[in-house]
């Protein structure tokens, strides 16, 4: 009797995995027939190409037929499932705020709705015309490559900077804004930054190979000076001058572009963590200086952007400045510029934030711009861009009439218990990650475990004061330009108001009504919008297969942000900080060597014709969102099987009955990324975006994943199986 019961004991462990490979014959499966499952059916039935081989290119298997179904738009650049799920978003936005409003509605709402209509009044935008903005230049002693008779000594470039920056929420030259500390996370400090350019990076610093876009620019500034040149009496000898000036401002921004740091060196918290006094940093910009004195007067920049804020500061605040070599050469590239070029510049960028919202001729002219980059055949239909202008004017009350419309806290309380059971999955599966030592698993383990959800939209929501004093003193009038330069200023002090501030954990820095999904470093918070609880990604009713392959890819995705090249620099509190041993360190580094290497490999030889060369994925651009896939990919799994441990039952498609629930996850999951794309549109991703094309987000995240390979039986080497696998998990 002892020996069976020692063969038993012996045999019980594989016995136990026979039955654990098996207990999907256990569930009873029934076939859907419910709207959320219809609707399911016929959206992963739109892209599916049954005639590819799902172990050859999953991508091609999912999305093969979906951009047949889903055309490019001839006003778009890029169309794919967050374009189709924005778009019915912003069709329902526009039915709110086309309502006449009611004696009920809050103050905000009815602000919001007389945005969108000065927005949409074609016919007063060009009653007003250009008038307002020649007003402001005229008050700055107008745009220099205008003006007939232009004195430097009219101008400070320095006031024009902080003008620009307080009323038109944008900063050339040098970006300054308060940011939460990245040391310290429970205060604001001044934070000092490099300035976005006008066009990529990548074609400033190589314009050689980009003559088309460069030449793009030139046009552009020229349209601009046409256009307003019309408003004026231009001399000759002024007019003749004209191409020469916009030579030296395109040739200005080129050697600005040198001079700035490649996003791929901006992803090391410590290199752009530089912690001075402004009395430190006026020291180091005057070193740079070859007159003796720095064209930047540090205390009176700040002192003019504070100026409307209860801070006082003096030569001992203190300040962070990402970029130091930056400022250093700014200062030398400005003593060798003239002053004629850097206002010149100042005044294009400052045409270049407000072009879209003036007349007929210049939203086309830029239009036209805008093409080289997007390859957009059509201009975008007047209504979408005042719903973008709205959403970026007032992003919480447009989030709060969308909640109170259309969004159903039943779809919150779901997305929650999705998210509660992937966490907890998250942090059992780091105990068994076998290259951390335990010390460093545990504090992995404390930050996913500290990770603040925020889901749908914001508790204060439901007071609806709290709306109205969010959006307190913040008015709009007849005049369009005038309520975008009041928004913009508004959202530029709220930003600076903040220096003396506690700084708020909770603080949704989104609109809910937004069809994405964050993780922000610095709180440790991961946030996901009423927008993108809907399908594709969502819908309560439907197999859970689908949800975690949509939704709870997305949740592990911005979860595992918090462990990237980039998030696994923070602690729990969202501190810069060194939690892991020098020799976990160590591995994890090699192990993003293979993420790198693999994403790098990809290439794209639609473009080649463009470049006059191989066109290949950026790996080490892209491989925090990379590494964001492969993760969110994996830990939904395991927390769906997880899931479906207790489950009798499992909902079959209509039509997908001879697919398993594990090939229906990974279908939900590639389902998310289909798309359709210009040329221009995919250049200019390749170039500056740190995620990958969406084909390689899916290919690249499946051929890692064992799971995959097993649940549609691919081959040891088939593209979807490769021998050599990266995994950091």
């Amino acid at each position: 009797m002892q020996t069976y019961i020692r063969w038993f004991l012996l045999f019980l462990p594989f016995l136990l995995s026979l039955i654990d490979k098996n207990e999907g014959k256990t569930i009873q499966e029934v076939e859907c027939k419910s709207e959320a499952c219809l609707e399911a059916a016929a959206d992963l039935n739109a892209g599916l190409d049954r005639s590819v081989n799902p172990c050859d290119d999953f991508y091609q298997f999912t999305c093969g037929n979906w951009a047949k179904v889903h055309p490019l738009p001839p006003t778009e650049a890029h169309w794919n499932q967050f374009n189709v799920v924005n778009l019915k978003l912003e069709q329902q936005l526009k039915k709110i705020l086309e309502t006449p409003n009611k004696p009920s509605d809050l103050e905000p709402v009815k602000a919001l709705r007389m945005l969108y209509k000065t927005c949409t009044n074609i016919e007063r935008l060009e009653l007003d015309g250009l008038r307002p903005l020649m007003e402001q230049f005229d008050e700055w002693g107008g745009w220099p490559m205008l003006t007939n008779n232009w004195n430097p000594q009219d101008v400070n470039w320095q006031e024009l900077l902080v003008y620009l920056s307080l009323n038109m929420d944008y900063s050339p030259l040098i970006s300054t804004s308060v940011n939460v500390d990245r040391k310290n996370s429970n205060v604001y400090v001044i934070t000092i930054d490099q300035p976005t350019l006008s066009l990529s990076r990548s074609m400033l610093v190589n314009p050689e190979l980009y003559p088309v876009q460069i030449s793009a620019f030139k046009k552009w500034i020229l349209d601009m000076a046409a256009i307003l040149g019309q408003q004026q009496r231009i001399e000759r000898e002024v007019l003749m001058q004209i191409p020469i000036e916009v030579e030296r401002i395109v040739n200005f921004e080129i050697n600005l572009a040198k001079l700035t740091s490649p996003s791929e060196l901006r992803r090391n918290g410590e290199r752009i963590y530089n912690n001075m006094t402004i009395g430190d940093l006026q020291e180091w910009t005057d070193s740079a200086s070859e007159t003796g004195e720095s064209l930047i007067d540090w205390l009176s920049l700040l002192k003019m952007l504070l100026q409307d804020t209860n801070s006082e500061i003096d030569l001992s605040e203190r300040v962070i400045v990402r970029e130091m070599d930056y400022l250093f050469n700014l200062v030398r590239l400005m003593e060798s510029t003239q002053q004629k070029t850097i206002v010149n510049y100042l005044f294009i960028k400052w045409i270049r934030v407000i072009s879209t919202e003036m007349t007929i001729d210049m939203r086309r002219a830029t239009f036209f711009f805008d093409q080289v980059f997007t390859g957009a055949q059509e201009e975008q239909i007047r209504w979408r861009d005042c719903i973008v202008t709205a959403n970026q004017a007032m992003p919480m009350a447009v989030g709060y009439i969308y909640v109170q419309e259309y969004f159903n806290d039943e779809a919150k309380k779901s997305a929650l218990d999705i998210l509660r059971n992937i966490q907890t999955t998250y942090i059992h599966k780091l105990a068994d990650v076998s290259w951390m030592d335990n010390r460093t698993k545990m504090a992995a383990q404390d930050k996913l475990q500290a990770m603040t959800p925020a889901i749908g939209y914001p508790d204060w929501y439901h007071n609806n004061t709290a709306l109205q004093i969010y959006y307190k003193n913040l008015r709009f009038g007849p005049h369009h330009y005038h309520n975008i330069q009041a928004y913009k200023r508004f959202t530029k002090l709220k930003n600076l108001r903040e220096l003396r501030n506690p700084v708020d954990r909770n603080k949704w820095y989104f609109s809910p009504a937004t069809v994405n999904a964050f993780y922000s470093p610095t709180m440790n918070t991961i946030t996901f919008p009423a927008g993108i609880l809907q399908p594709p990604f969502f819908k309560k009713g439907r197999p859970q297969a689908l949800n975690y392959g949509g939704i709870g890819v997305v949740i592990g995705h911005e979860m595992t942000h918090g462990f990237d090249d980039h998030g696994r620099q923070s602690d729990k509190f969202g501190n810069l900080a060194q939690w892991w041993s020098a020799e976990t360190l160590k591995k994890y580094l090699k192990k993003t060597e293979c993420f790198v290497n693999q994403y790098s490999n990809y290439s794209l030889p639609e473009l080649d014709e463009l470049l006059m060369k191989t066109v290949k994925v950026n790996g080490l651009l892209t491989l925090g969102e990379n590494m964001a896939d492969n993760g969110g990919l994996q830990q939904a799994y395991l927390a769906y099987k997880k899931s479906m441990q207790n489950e009798k039952t499992e909902l079959k498609l209509p039509g997908f009955q001879n697919f398993t629930s594990d090939q229906l996850f990974f279908l939900g999951f590639a389902l998310n990324w289909c798309e359709a794309s210009s040329k221009e549109s995919l250049l200019q991703e390749v170039l500056s975006d740190p995620h990958a094309p969406h084909r390689f987000r899916v290919l690249g995240s499946v051929a890692n994943s064992h799971e995959f390979s097993t649940a549609f039986s691919c081959p040891l080497g088939s593209p979807m199986n490769p021998k050599q696998k990266c995994s950091f998990w």
